[in-house]
């Protein structure tokens, strides 16, 4: 006969254990926010208010909102993507106040807007606002992102032997690689939480996610590899590629110009591959190595050490590293 502290064979731990496991809360299903079924009352209103402001928008060309584009961001396509628009005045219960905006339309699959991105404007000198919050989204952003393309008759020899499409997490980043590579499609999805959400088609078959760095290792970003992964289960090629020295590709374009934003690119790896080399790199130990830049700005020419992490700033465009 089994023993007073087993019961059909098992022990009063693992009795507990299990009794343990049946007590504790079951987990809710994550739901699919691409489907407008799965919508709170909030994100509804939302999307509501994302579809007014873009209703209320007006062509870019002449505006405010381009001048940023092309003074501050360096931006010289001849035309600019209709879906980035011009807001005379939005309000911001984050800032507590009207501004003008560059408003990006977010489409769906059926090529509704679903979301928008402002980005508040200084009525005179067309940067970006002084106030807390810069830039702000409106409505739902899970299966939506900001097309960018230019018309086919404005690119001179285009080769359409491979389409390629660009996944960018924000707006200026996404300006950038299609000013380099203009014959492709850009895709911006604002913020890469929703690279796995990009409202792909069938025909994009070849992928590059052109992603920010932020210092983090890529092997080591879950938001990366679930995206990743997600793309490459619908039977597309991933690609990817991430600048070394800067931030993002808009600080390359206006740091070294189009040409190295295009070279950098052609430069593109497989995802796999780019996650397997990033793993093997680390900083080298030893002596600092030390590099000047000179600031486009009025800062003057300064040294900054270089390695992996960053630490502050030495002038408002370049980045100061120290060996760790």
């Amino acid at each position: 006969f089994p023993s007073h502290d087993t019961h059909l064979g098992l022990s009063s731990e693992q009795i507990s254990h299990d009794q343990s496991i049946a007590k504790s809360p079951t987990l809710k299903p994550v739901l699919d926010k691409t489907d407008p079924k799965n919508w709170t009352e909030k994100e509804r209103k939302s999307v509501m208010r994302a579809k007014i402001l873009a209703k209320e928008s007006i062509p870019i060309k002449g505006t405010l909102a381009e001048k940023y584009l092309r003074e501050h961001r360096g931006i010289t396509l001849r035309t600019l993507p209709k879906d980035l628009r011009f807001h005379p005045g939005i309000y911001s219960g984050m800032n507590q106040e009207v501004r003008p905006s560059l408003l990006s339309l977010a489409r769906n699959q059926r090529g509704e807007v679903q979301a928008v991105e402002a980005v508040f404007l200084d009525e005179k000198t067309a940067q970006k606002a002084g106030v807390k919050v810069k830039k702000q989204s409106f409505g739902v952003k899970f299966g939506a992102s900001i097309e960018l393309k230019v018309r086919r008759e404005n690119i001179k020899n285009p080769n359409h032997s491979l389409e390629i499409t660009y996944l960018a997490e924000g707006v200026e980043t996404g300006l950038s690689v299609l000013n380099a590579n203009p014959q492709h499609t850009v895709k911006v999805t604002l913020g890469k939480s929703n690279f796995k959400h990009p409202n792909l088609t069938e025909r994009e078959h070849h992928i590059v996610l052109c992603l920010d760095n932020d210092g983090k290792k890529i092997q080591e970003d879950k938001a990366i590899l679930d995206a990743a992964k997600a793309i490459e289960s619908q039977q597309k090629i991933v690609w990817a590629t991430m600048p070394k020295d800067v931030k993002d590709y808009n600080d390359l374009l206006k740091k070294e110009g189009v040409e190295a934003v295009k070279t950098h690119l052609e430069n593109a790896k497989k995802f796999q591959d780019l996650v397997k080399n990033d793993s093997q790199e680390s900083p080298s130990k030893g002596t600092n190595k030390t590099h000047t830049f000179s600031c486009k700005h009025i800062c003057p020419v300064i040294p900054v050490f270089v390695t992996g992490k960053q630490i502050g700033r030495a002038s408002c465009r370049e980045r100061v590293y120290v060996l760790v």
